[in-house]
């Protein structure tokens, strides 16, 4: 008898295309700390979103036992166990090249400290052991705030951008209108009126880009086309000496 037929039809799946995926979100901040103001204007070339750095780890706490201590505290000096007259507090920290640099701290601080040290019995070694925690404090206060401002301008963009008629489909128009405004009135990208916008984080604030946009607006409909930003105004010798007399000169024949 003949051998069996083996059925080799491979039935083949039909590949869907998938749709294409919708618009990136505008961006309320490009990880170089900048507004939507600050930024406005013809676009510039970029490296890419860097992302956000994670949150630094707090210094590891030196152990008071005996153990030695972390980076940032000062040498340990020979300690007689006695109350100094006053206390002598040191804290470092590396810099690039791994060397030991002073930091100061802050003389207020030290100067509410000093009494509850004397008033445990603390000597000027076992101070200089608790120093570092100072400076943690102190930067993990400022890194707080620092974060807190972080998110007030990135919700004052989000605003901005949610704006009916500032973000959406307007977002372009608002962009170009308000860096018009800038640049008609000497405040072109890098000036300190665009850096004023960033560091204070107005540039991200919806009324003053709804301000801005405006003035752009109007500047617009009046046919009023912005001058090149930083461009002088040259007058003649007759225009600087005798500005009233100038008009009337041009119109005579």
């Amino acid at each position: 008898m003949p051998p069996a037929e083996t059925d080799t039809t491979v039935t083949q799946t039909p590949i869907q295309t998938p749709p294409p995926p919708d618009p990136a979100p505008l961006n309320a901040d490009d990880g170089d700390g900048g507004t939507l103001l600050g930024r406005a204007g013809a676009p510039e070339a970029s490296e890419g979103d860097q992302g956000s750095a994670p949150p630094s780890a707090a210094p590891p706490v030196p152990d008071p036992a005996g153990t030695p201590p972390a980076e940032g505290a000062a040498p340990e000096a020979p300690d007689d166990g006695t109350v100094p007259e006053k206390y002598d507090l040191v804290v470092t920290i590396k810099d690039e090249a791994g060397a030991d640099v002073p930091v100061e701290i802050d003389s207020v601080l030290l100067g509410k400290a000093d009494p509850v040290l004397r008033e445990v019995g603390l000597s000027n070694a076992q101070a200089n052991k608790l120093a570092p925690l100072v400076f943690d404090i102190q930067q993990r206060a400022l890194d707080l705030q620092t974060a807190e401002f972080d998110g007030v301008k990135a919700d004052w963009a989000k605003a901005a951008q949610a704006d009916p008629e500032l973000g959406g489909r307007n977002w372009k128009e608002t962009e170009a209108l308000a860096a018009r405004a800038l640049d008609t009135f000497g405040a072109p990208k890098g000036s300190p009126v665009r850096q004023l916008l960033d560091d204070s984080g107005l540039g991200n604030h919806p009324e003053i880009i709804r301000l801005f946009r405006e003035i752009g607006k109007r500047l617009t409909e009046d046919g009023n086309p912005p001058s090149a930003p930083g461009k002088p105004v040259v007058k003649s010798r007759e225009e600087v000496l005798y500005p009233d007399d100038v008009p009337q000169k041009q119109g005579v024949s």
